[in-house]
């Protein structure tokens, strides 16, 4: 084979990367059988061997298209535990887990603390506790876009719906905790479904924006709605990315 076919072979294998040694010698192989052919039947057609050669690439393509495509095939055939369902889940999930850890070391009480004060000290009422609501959602916004960023990249075929899975499975759980925390259940369980206050407290706990008793679920509603709309969106729009990238596009 001369030189100008062995350099496009070379390309060819170069875009193969991910496919198994033992694989991607057997089609690059193959390759070669097919571009020997074709270059033999441009020489019989009365070309030189040169003119044979560029006719005969010319019809297979770009190298970097033909490796491509061979290597998005044989992805097709074997595809990754990561793209299935459960595999993307298991990322979504263990990627919110880290983050949520890391979050708790960084967001500690004394750190949340000097926020309070620093914002009530620099603004008035108002203001701070709109700066405070907005900084609130961006500390559970953030991480879920992290969260669906990592899934897309890794888990780019099922990433948005195991985001989603796992972000709602997170706002349940911690629905349920917020509604034992406030006594929901206890007032269920007395047929009275209003906020019962915790023994020798005369007033609701207070959320910023919104008074009483709506602002207890109120704003976890819109926090989680952000939160929700960050992770799948970074997701949705870095899985079809990713697939493009590394030629596992459906």
């Amino acid at each position: 084979m001369n030189r100008l076919l062995e350099e496009y072979v070379a390309e060819v294998r170069a875009g193969m990367k991910g496919i198994p040694a033992e694989r991607a010698d057997e089609e690059v192989a193959e390759l070669r059988q097919h571009l020997a052919a074709a270059v033999e039947a441009e020489t019989l057609a009365g070309k030189s061997e040169e003119e044979a050669t560029l006719e005969a690439v010319r019809r297979f393509g770009s190298a970097r298209t033909v490796g491509r495509g061979l290597l998005r095939a044989w992805r097709r055939g074997n595809p990754s535990w990561l793209a299935s369902p459960l595999g993307a889940v298991f990322v979504a999930l263990g990627t919110h887990f880290v983050l949520g850890r890391l979050s708790t070391l960084f967001f500690t009480q004394e750190t949340v603390g000097g926020w309070i004060g620093a914002a009530y000290s620099a603004f008035p009422p108002e203001i701070a506790e709109f700066v405070l609501s907005a900084v609130a959602s961006l500390q559970y916004a953030v991480p879920a876009a992290l969260v669906g960023a990592v899934t897309g990249f890794l888990s780019p075929r099922r990433a948005w719906q195991a985001v989603a899975a796992t972000l709602l499975f997170s706002f349940g759980v911690g629905t349920l905790w917020l509604l034992a925390e406030g006594g929901w259940f206890a007032g269920i369980k007395d047929g009275n479904l209003l906020y019962r206050l915790p023994e020798g407290e005369s007033t609701l706990p207070a959320y910023p924006g919104l008074p009483g008793q709506a602002a207890y679920l109120t704003e976890p509603i819109v926090r989680h709605a952000l939160t929700l709309a960050a992770g799948v969106g970074a997701a949705f729009l870095l899985g079809p990315l990713r697939q493009r990238s590394t030629g596992t596009a459906a």
